[in-house]
């Protein structure tokens, strides 16, 4: 979980605080469970995620929490999250060599999934019964897949396009 701090106004100042910056910093001793309650006294809150707006990372920028609002509707502080420039060349090779290698994963589980369901459909043409896929609709999912390697850009790529019936 994420902190922020409040200054005099009450208004935050500091953000994000990781859970062992806050403790390090408080000089009382805080409960093993924090919450808003227990920490409103030395002037902090938790912060808590949103799904709200969140921006997509490309090879040049990267998400990064940017602000802090409170959301009157569930009553808490929530992140807001916004692009940061990665001007480090030798960073934005490492983050894009990660996101080929997150997205190879990814991609080389559904090609798994896929070739068992190859593999029933042959079985069951093979049997002469009535087939459970059509092959090729698989055939043309497993080409989508192995397609994915050949864009330029992987934080372009979007898995959760190729449908898996």
């Amino acid at each position: 979980m994420l902190y922020l701090r409040f200054g005099p106004d009450n208004q935050p100042i500091e953000f994000p605080i990781e859970e062992r910056v806050l403790r390090a910093t408080v000089t009382a001793t805080l409960p093993a469970m924090l919450t808003d309650e227990a920490l409103l006294p030395f002037g902090y809150a938790l912060l808590y995620p949103t799904t709200k707006n969140i921006p997509q990372a490309t090879k040049t920028h990267r998400l990064a929490i940017t602000d802090c609002v409170r959301d009157d509707t569930i009553g808490v502080w929530v992140r807001v999250y916004g692009l940061e420039e990665i001007d480090n060349e030798h960073l934005k090779s490492v983050r894009l060599d990660n996101k080929w290698e997150e997205v190879r994963f990814n991609r080389d589980n559904m090609m798994r999934i896929l070739e068992w369901r190859i593999s029933r459909c042959l079985r069951e043409t093979r049997l002469g019964i009535e087939t459970t896929d059509e092959i090729g609709e698989l055939d043309a999912m497993m080409q989508q897949l192995a397609d994915l390697t050949e864009v330029e850009d992987p934080f372009l790529i979007n898995l959760s396009t190729i449908v898996m019936l």
